[in-house]
């Protein structure tokens, strides 16, 4: 097991924990979703619409917008168990803006719909361009976030134990 320093340690109430940051997670993953629609949505502006870029541009628009939308319902939920929880007083919750909640591991799911995405943005991607670059950093990134996250919930359900 990965020994975690003082200052990462979860607080007690693990579950309240993991919970508000999954909430700074589900946020953080919609504003970059918001950033990528709006850098995607420029580009395809300043492109004639016979640009081959053009219909694959508009394509991708429409991909990050649907996982806009998925990541709004994902995002509903945890804040409806956060708001409860709030209310009834839970301490790793009650006094803690989404923005002052630290960002923990993203939920693996996720992790692996972004990772597929990115997979599709890959091969999509016009070989040796700009995008065909950006896109296989993603995916690698993405394919280390995984590993760091099932190890990380792997040690957090261990420290729950004890």
């Amino acid at each position: 097991m990965t020994q975690m320093p003082p200052s990462a340690q979860p607080p007690e109430d693990l579950d309240g924990f993991r919970l508000s940051s999954d909430l700074r997670n589900a946020s953080d993953v919609l504003l970059q979703r918001i950033h990528r629609l709006y850098e995607l949505e420029r580009r395809k502006r300043e492109l004639l619409p016979d640009d081959p870029e053009f219909i694959r541009i508009a394509r991708e628009v429409e991909d990050v917008a649907r996982e806009a939308l998925g990541a709004t319902g994902v995002q509903l939920d945890l804040a409806a168990q956060v708001a409860s929880r709030a209310r009834h007083g839970d301490a790793a919750i009650v006094d803690h803006a989404i923005r002052d909640t630290p960002p923990g591991p993203r939920d693996a799911t996720i992790i692996l719909a972004d990772w597929r995405a990115a997979e599709r943005r890959l091969a999509a991607a016009l070989p040796s361009s700009d995008d065909e670059r950006a896109a296989s950093g993603e995916v690698d990134r993405l394919r280390r976030e995984y590993r760091q996250t099932i190890n990380l919930r792997a040690d957090l359900d261990d420290l729950g134990k004890l």
